[in-house]
């Protein structure tokens, strides 16, 4: 089956597309964000829920609400380099750039490889050299 769109029907139909897409993902965000500040709440000890809200804030234009959760899921002494990688990425964008290498040279020395190499490649961005 065809349908026949006039012109300019074409990029109406996209635009409100784009928009219902944008605004189902910003309710899941809302729906996770939630669901973490519960997790939070039951287990304020442990690093998941706090990461869980850091992770939800990280697309945000403003960075501090993931600063804090990312910061919080750390502060429970807990390591995770996914945790410093992504912090270290919101405090780039807050302009605290000596805090952010911190975290990566951090995973850098002590994570895995996988982990490692992102560090190193965010290193080299951050100086402004190709990644290698």
């Amino acid at each position: 089956m065809w349908i026949a769109l006039t012109e300019g029907q074409l990029p109406k139909l996209l635009a409100s597309s784009s928009d219902a897409h944008a605004a189902a993902a910003a309710e899941h965000r809302q729906h996770a964000h939630e669901a973490f500040q519960r997790a939070t709440q039951l287990a304020p000890r442990h690093p998941s829920g706090w990461a869980g809200i850091g992770w939800s804030h990280l697309e945000d234009d403003d960075p501090a609400p993931g600063i804090e959760g990312l910061s919080r899921a750390q502060a429970t002494g807990a390591w995770d380099p996914d945790v410093c990688l992504d912090l270290g990425r919101l405090y780039q964008r807050a302009g605290d750039t000596p805090r952010a290498r911190e975290l990566w040279q951090q995973v850098a020395r002590l994570a895995d490889e996988k982990h490692a190499e992102q560090a190193r490649r965010l290193l080299e961005e951050e100086q402004g050299e190709p990644p290698s």
